[in-house]
C-alpha cells in the first residue's frame, strides 16, 4: 500500500552534511524535485530575549538563519525559530537541498554562503517536514531528518504516532482504544478528542524486559481540532546527566499540514 511505503520512508531518517559547493557534473547526478518543505528545529532550551526584573530587554535573542535556493536562484529565508515549525514553502530544484546562512565579506559585493545542513529527497517526494537537530548550542549547523509526504499521507482526523524509542510503548489517545507501537515504528490512528476538543495523551512502557505489566511513562491533555492532521513523535526522556531514562518518555506534537 502507498501509505505503508510512505511510513517506511518516514522511518528512513538520514544524516547528510557536506560543503555547499558543487560543480555542474555533480548536479547532473541528482534528479529534479518539486516539493513543499517545512522545518522544525528540535531544541530543548528556552529561547527568547533576556529581560531584567522590570521587563526591559537586556539582550535581544537572534534566532539561527536557515535559507535555501530554488533552481531559478531565488533565495528563501525560512525564518526558523527553535521549537516552532515553519510554514511549508515551495522548493523546486535538484533533490540535494543545501541549507545555508549568508554573510558579507569586506570588499565583496555578493554574500558568501555557509552550509548549515543538507538533505537529499527521493525523486517523487511531494512534501517533507524536516527535523533540524542542532549539532551545537549556537545552532551553527544541523543534522537534518526528513519526514516524507506527511501532508499527503496523514488525512484530516488522523495522527501518525512514531516511536523513536529503542523499546515498545503502549499508547492511548483520547477515546481511541489502546494500542502498542514497536521500537522505531509508526502507526496511523484516529483523533477522537472529547466534546471540548481536548485530547488526552497517555503512554506506557514495560516494567521490565519481557514483562506483561506496564508502567505509565507520560500523560498530558492538549487542545486539538478533531479534523487536524498531526505527527506525534515519542522519544526517550533524558536524565539530568544526559543519559536515557528507560522509564519515561516525552512527546513532540507537530502539524502535518
Amino acid at each position: 500500500m502507498k501509505f505503508l511505503k510512505g511510513c517506511y520512508r518516514l522511518l528512513f531518517w538520514t544524516l547528510l552534511i557536506s560543503p555547499l559547493s558543487f560543480v555542474l557534473a555533480q548536479e547532473k547526478e541528482f534528479p529534479q524535485v518539486e516539493a513543499k518543505i517545512a522545518v522544525y528545529i528540535w531544541a530543548k532550551e528556552s529561547f527568547g530575549d533576556e529581560l531584567d526584573k522590570d521587563g526591559n530587554i537586556i539582550a535581544k535573542y537572534t534566532p539561527p538563519e536557515v535559507n535555501f535556493a530554488n533552481a531559478n536562484g531565488q533565495v528563501v529565508d525560512l525564518n526558523v525559530y527553535p521549537g516552532r515549525r515553519t510554514p511549508f514553502h515551495k522548493y523546486k530544484g535538484i533533490s540535494q537541498i543545501q541549507f545555508f546562512r549568508e554573510f558579507m565579506v569586506e570588499g565583496e559585493e555578493e554574500p558568501r554562503r555557509y552550509t548549515v545542513g543538507q538533505v537529499v529527497l527521493p525523486e517523487k517526494t511531494s512534501s517533507a517536514l524536516l527535523i533540524f537537530y542542532p549539532k551545537d548550542k549556537a545552532m551553527t549547523a544541523f543534522n537534518v531528518y526528513p519526514l516524507l509526504d506527511v501532508t499527503e499521507n496523514i488525512p484530516p482526523g488522523k495522527a501518525l504516532v512514531y516511536n523513536t524509542c529503542a523499546f515498545e510503548i503502549g499508547a492511548q489517545l483520547g477515546k481511541v482504544a489502546g494500542f502498542q507501537v514497536a521500537p522505531q515504528r509508526s502507526i496511523l490512528t484516529d483523533l477522537k478528542p472529547d466534546q471540548h476538543s481536548f485530547l488526552q495523551f497517555q503512554f506506557w512502557v514495560r516494567k521490565a524486559t519481557n514483562s506483561k505489566e506496564w508502567s505509565k511513562a507520560y500523560s498530558s491533555k492538549k487542545p486539538i481540532h478533531p479534523e487536524s492532521s498531526v505527527i506525534l513523535i515519542i522519544h526517550p526522556k533524558q536524565n539530568s546527566d544526559g543519559s536515557i531514562n528507560p522509564r519515561l518518555v516525552d512527546l513532540l506534537t507537530l502539524s502535518a499540514t
